[in-house]
């Protein structure tokens, strides 16, 4: 079963999508409101800053649509180390 999926961050790279969803589409260029980027964390992969997403009422986040199967879902869970490092609350 298909999903669409809000990316944001260095998921928005399409070249990374493919690597890591190789049945993902892009769809199109999205936003959200009530929601602000942030760098709050730290990835020992990348030696570098992680971003995330938190509430802001006046906030908006840009980002990229992509349509993903099920395999995809799951690579893309792996690599962001869900359910330890993230939330699926939108």
């Amino acid at each position: 079963m298909e999903k669409y999926y809000f990316a944001y961050g260095s998921n928005m790279n399409l070249d990374q999508m493919e690597e890591r969803c190789p049945d993902s589409e892009f769809v199109c260029v999205g936003y959200i409101k009530n929601y602000k980027f942030v760098y709050d964390g730290y990835s020992i992969t990348r030696e570098g800053a992680v971003g995330n997403i938190l509430k802001d009422k006046e906030g908006i986040v840009w980002g990229a649509i992509f349509k993903i199967s099920e395999r995809d879902e799951e690579e893309l869970n792996r690599c962001e180390g869900y359910p330890t490092t993230y939330s699926k609350n939108i």
